[in-house]
């Protein structure tokens, strides 16, 4: 299994720096995969919490791929001179 030692790194700044947070790591095993979850949501963030859950629950049961396609970059303008 992958070391979490960038997850703990993660969420430790997240903390430092007073952010509210929701992390989810899928571990692929042999015999099952884990799941590691780390957040921290204030009670009065908890309605936007729970509409982002909604919201990605949404999109993972609409897609149609077979495996994710990460959001391309924006493509830079270059200036004119």
């Amino acid at each position: 299994m992958p070391s979490l030692d960038f997850v703990y790194d993660l969420v430790e700044k997240l903390d430092e720096e007073n952010l509210q947070y929701l992390v989810l790591t899928i571990r692929e095993g042999r015999s099952e995969d884990k799941v590691d979850v780390f957040f921290n949501v204030e009670k009065s963030s908890e309605g936007v919490f729970g509409k982002s859950i909604e919201q990605i629950q949404s999109i993972l049961e609409s897609r149609d791929d077979e495996k994710p396609q990460k959001p391309q970059k924006p493509k830079r303008r270059r200036r004119k001179k």
